[in-house]
């Protein structure tokens, strides 16, 4: 091993500073993502819960307007929620094993949202229908949003599969989620139903059949929304923590130079004076 210097040292100590530098942004860019999604995530919730309520009405007083089947037996397939940046800990990872183990025989293949869980998804050579780019902050969740909802509708529609689930991280608190697997097409109306509140018969213009296929069109939306915004903070909860840890390792290892740094200059200046007093004794002789 090459004996480190004293200029070797203030070297490697002014590449710590840097990296730590560079890793307190992060922490930061990563807090202020997840402020921003822990002020919608209870507004898209509570929606989620009124498009429920509304569903609820429709298949209560309108039965006859559901066309599709209760529980949309037939193939199916999973949109899954990864990011699109890394230094997130084993985030992709978790989420991508929990989409290896949704497969059966019934599953069409996966649509992947996030760089980082298409490139481990295509390592393990996963049946990838479709690939696409993950928002990397709030405000451009939206037009993402809006895309992928008409495209999956469309397919939905052609019956390319029966049924659609979404399998994302669920933001809980800090550095803390769940990943959970959500059905959206077709909504889980058996269990939507249960919300129904007694009320007078709501007053229709339209036909039952539009306004159900509006409302499931709203679900969808709404749910990828939620799916996207939940995703985005618990990915960023997973690059807090990850950064937080490679802090810590960096102060201890700069607080480890910074000691040998201190003992090399000391016993560089103990070998001057003592060189110097030396210079000075043999003058004198």
């Amino acid at each position: 091993m090459t004996e480190l210097n004293i200029e070797a040292i203030e070297s490697k100590l002014k590449a710590l500073k840097s990296i730590g530098e560079i890793v307190g942004s992060m922490k930061a860019l990563s807090a202020h993502s997840i402020r921003k999604a822990e002020g919608l995530l209870p507004h898209l919730r509570t929606y989620a819960e009124n498009i429920e309520d509304s569903l609820a009405q429709i298949l209560h007083y309108f039965p006859e307007a559901v066309r599709v089947d209760f529980e949309g037996e037939g193939q199916r397939a999973c949109v899954v929620f990864t990011s699109e940046q890394g230094l997130c800990g084993v985030f992709n990872e978790r989420i991508v094993n929990e989409a290896e183990g949704f497969l059966d025989e019934k599953t069409v293949g996966l649509i992947l949202s996030g760089r980082k869980g298409i490139e481990e998804a295509e390592s393990r050579g996963l049946p990838v229908i479709l690939s696409l780019s993950s928002p990397v902050s709030v405000e451009a969740v939206d037009i993402k949003v809006m895309n992928l909802a008409t495209e999956l509708f469309t397919l939905y529609s052609q019956r390319y599969f029966q049924q659609l689930y979404l399998l994302f991280a669920y933001y809980r608190r800090r550095s803390d989620y769940l990943i959970i697997r959500q059905r959206v097409l077709p909504p889980p109306f058996k269990r939507i139903l249960k919300r129904t509140k007694k009320k007078r018969a709501p007053l229709v213009y339209m036909a039952p059949e539009d306004i159900l296929e509006d409302l499931m069109r709203q679900y969808l939306i709404v749910a990828l929304y939620k799916a996207f915004i939940e995703s985005l903070a618990s990915e960023n909860a997973s690059r807090m923590l990850s950064m937080e840890r490679a802090s810590r390792n960096i102060d201890e290892k700069f607080a480890e130079l910074s000691e040998l740094y201190n003992y090399l200059r000391q016993e560089e200046i103990t070998n001057e004076t003592i060189e110097i007093t030396s210079g000075f004794e043999a003058i004198r002789k």
